[in-house]
């Protein structure tokens, strides 16, 4: 089935049955219809009328999915051998049952079944298409039942002359059925209709009175009217709209450029972080170079999103001065859960090749972090750091003069990236801290280191854990 309404639209091989070099072909097609196969020189309007329509109908009624999806197949093949008798048994038989269908249908899968009408009929010759599309627009508009006016409103992009279903394009567009209202917004962005009288029929639905309609137009405005900046920047600014609007910034930003939707996109940024991030992610690869600044201003101000912070190296890519980020890798302890700060830290790592040290004071507020678990993610940080310049040990070595908890981060880095040269002394000093579970953590480095540096350093040590420690190497010994 077409996955939007102008697919379908292009010609398709003949099923014509003298042409086919493979005469099964017949049968595969009708199969979910017919049992056994069906011989070339039987197929006939007979045949089509008495057998294959009634089971066709047969299928639709019980709702049957495998079968359904044959039917365009089977409509081309009907109207390619029998001309205008089988598309009479398309337009008399076949299409009936189908919208009859789609009346008893749920609205969940209405669209399903509207999709399978419109490839029925795209499935027919272009010489007979546009009139069938005409005649069941015509039809469906005026129908009581709403259902068969959003079929028309689904079907009305996919007439070649659009000229022809004018009159209930403009019908449609005041229907009293919100849902009818919007499914002609959804795709308007398809109709061939003049410019002015499509841009005429969105800006009217953007003030409609049903904010479903309003935000129906406010998804698609960028669209249709991109250069209409005046009338879409209330839908940008309104929270009833503004998260249908910010799926329009990119065209609107492509066409005028982000600086005239600065101050009203600011407003959404606080109405809607999350997807006002992912426009900013967006955007940033289609501004001009001069807004770029701007576009680092928006991003600053989402720092804290699960977009931007998600995104923040490969958003950093397009911008060649990296500095910017060291403040976007910066955590906030109050406002950012912790959940979010770990997301920040994993994407610290991936600068450390580019920033380098500018990164020492960030991995330091990761050490000092109020979640344990966050704490020690900052000892690869700092590992990473170490390795790309060495001289980054001197930071890591004022984490001494911090909390235990940062304390034993360091103990725990000193571990991972070994006591000499450069953090000989501070282990002995960590070997002595005040705090039990430090000097665990510095036992259990020099154990690493081996026996000799445990016994001097911890030989007299009277605590718990690591008298067991001590126990342990004996067993061993």
């Amino acid at each position: 089935m077409m996955d939007s309404p102008n697919e379908g639209i292009s010609s398709s091989p003949t099923f014509l049955i003298s042409q086919l070099s493979d005469p099964s072909f017949i049968s595969s097609i009708c199969r979910p219809f017919i049992n056994g196969d069906i011989i070339p020189e039987t197929f006939s309007l007979s045949y089509a009328e008495n057998v294959l329509i009634p089971n066709v109908i047969h299928n639709i009624n019980e709702r049957n999915i495998d079968a359904l999806n044959n039917i365009p197949d089977v409509a081309k093949l009907l109207v390619d051998n029998l001309g205008e008798d089988g598309l009479n048994l398309i337009l008399q038989s076949v299409l009936p049952a189908l919208q009859n269908c789609l009346r008893a249908t749920s609205s969940t899968t209405s669209h399903d079944m509207m999709k399978l009408i419109g490839d029925t009929i795209c499935s027919i010759s272009t010489k007979y298409r546009d009139d069938v599309f005409v005649e069941v627009i015509s039809k469906a508009s005026s129908d009581t039942e709403s259902k068969l006016r959003i079929l028309a409103a689904y079907l009305i992009p996919l007439v070649h002359d659009s000229s022809r279903v004018l009159f209930n394009f403009r019908s449609l567009s005041l229907d009293r059925v919100t849902q009818v209202r919007c499914e002609l917004l959804k795709n308007l962005p398809n109709c061939t209709f003049d410019e002015s009288l499509l841009q005429y029929v969105l800006i009217n639905a953007s003030k409609d009175q049903n904010v479903v309609v309003r935000r129906a137009a406010a998804a698609i405005f960028g669209k249709v009217a991109p250069q209409k900046i005046d009338e879409f920047i209330p839908l940008l600014t309104n929270k009833e709209t503004v998260k249908s609007a910010l799926r329009s910034m990119k065209d609107i930003v492509i066409e005028n450029g982000l600086t005239p939707l600065s101050i009203a996109f600011h407003d959404a940024c606080y109405l809607e972080p999350e997807l006002s991030a992912a426009v900013v992610l967006n955007v940033s690869r289609v501004v001009p170079d001069e807004e770029k600044r701007l576009v680092l201003k928006f991003a600053y101000l989402l720092k804290l999103t699960n977009n931007m912070i998600t995104h923040l190296f490969k958003f950093s890519e397009i911008f060649p001065d990296k500095d910017f980020f060291v403040d976007m890798l910066e955590p906030d302890v109050v406002q950012q859960p912790w959940r979010s700060r770990r997301s920040m830290l994993e994407q610290a790592r991936l600068f450390v090749p580019i920033l380098g040290d500018k990164l020492a004071r960030i991995a330091e507020i990761y050490s000092r972090d109020p979640v344990a678990m966050i704490r020690n993610l900052s000892v690869g940080l700092w590992i990473e750091l170490i390795k790309f310049d060495e001289s980054l040990t001197v930071d890591a070595k004022r984490l001494i003069s911090e909390a235990w908890q940062t304390r034993l981060v360091l103990s725990k880095i000193i571990k991972e990236y070994g006591v000499s040269p450069h953090f000989e002394e501070t282990f002995q000093i960590l070997s002595k801290d005040e705090v039990s579970n430090v000097r665990y953590s510095a036992a259990v480095t020099a154990l690493q280191i081996g026996v000799e540096c445990f016994d001097k350093l911890f030989g007299e040590c009277e605590d718990k854990d690591i008298l067991i420690l001590r126990n342990e190497i004996k067993i061993e010994g």
